[in-house]
């Protein structure tokens, strides 16, 4: 078993649960070995792949990422954007817990915002106000 070594560890409440006042320091572990794992499950957990880099494994292989700039990747260990999802599959599902409605909205510093989803029962792809919907190609407008 590994020892965590702190600058101070008080068991304030009793339980045998230690609290650590001045941090801690960890190795910085693996996605196989994580810094930080559960009891009986050593391959899932956290780890510090890099400087500034938090990662989370499950099953031994990196599962998510967040990087220096504060992406985070999912599926991928070099995120290039705010939210980097990476997969073979279907990649976002928007459930609601009414049948009837499930969105995307996309909000700006506008007054305009677009949303595509399940509205009424009905796929819907629309504007909150009274706004065109443009659909470009090879960055030219084609249809509004």
């Amino acid at each position: 078993m590994s020892t965590i070594k702190a600058n101070a560890i008080v068991d304030a409440a009793g339980t045998g649960a230690p609290t650590l006042t001045n941090g801690a320091v960890l190795p910085a572990g693996s996605a196989a070995a994580p810094a930080i794992s559960p009891t009986g499950d050593s391959n899932t957990g956290i780890f510090f792949p890099a400087a500034d880099t938090i990662a989370f494994s499950e099953g031994g292989a990196e599962a998510m990422r967040i990087d220096a700039s504060g992406n985070v990747g999912v599926g991928t260990s070099s995120p290039a954007v705010k939210l980097d999802v990476l997969s073979d599959g279907l990649i976002q599902r928007l459930r609601s817990t009414t049948s009837t409605a499930a969105y995307l909205r996309f909000d700006g510093t506008g007054t305009s915002f677009p949303y595509i989803g399940l509205i009424g029962g009905i796929g819907t792809f629309g504007n909150t106000d009274a706004s065109p919907i443009r659909f470009n190609t090879d960055s030219t407008e084609r249809m509004r």
